[in-house]
């Protein structure tokens, strides 16, 4: 597959960016300086959206990514995946910086993470499991 950034004023095709590996998951940084692409390999591209060059490969705790969201502030890069584990890693440097479980026996036997959501002052974030299960952390 292509990542394609057009320009928004005219539709030009602007850059054509060839992905080697599928993605799972998206996001952009609230500044819209990173992208960060989660693959079915269980690894986080964040590629520096300027040059559309991946600048971290980020390595997680399961077979594929799902689910990505920025703080607020664009600091932390929270990723879900299909262990059911979220971890929060550092976009400066692309250290982990904690792990996180949702939880219990998965009550389906499924616990990939679906969906993650941070509040505007990155103080509570939110994961949603596939077998239902929501789960908030406050810090």
């Amino acid at each position: 597959g292509h990542a394609r950034a057009w320009q928004a004023a005219d539709g030009t095709l602007k850059r054509d960016w060839p992905l080697t590996i599928k993605s799972g998951a998206v996001a952009f940084s609230p500044r819209g300086d990173w992208l960060a692409l989660g693959t079915s390999e269980g690894e986080v591209e964040l590629s520096e959206i300027a040059t559309l060059t991946t600048k971290r490969l980020l390595r997680t705790g399961s077979a594929f990514v799902t689910a990505i969201v920025f703080s607020p502030d664009g600091s932390r890069l929270i990723v879900g995946g299909s262990s059911g584990l979220i971890q929060v890693f550092a976009t400066d440097d692309g250290r982990e910086l904690l792990s996180l479980t949702t939880g219990g026996p998965p009550s389906t036997g499924n616990t990939l993470i679906t969906s993650l959501a941070m509040d505007p002052a990155g103080k509570v974030l939110a994961a949603y499991r596939t077998d239902g299960r929501v789960r908030v952390w406050r810090h």
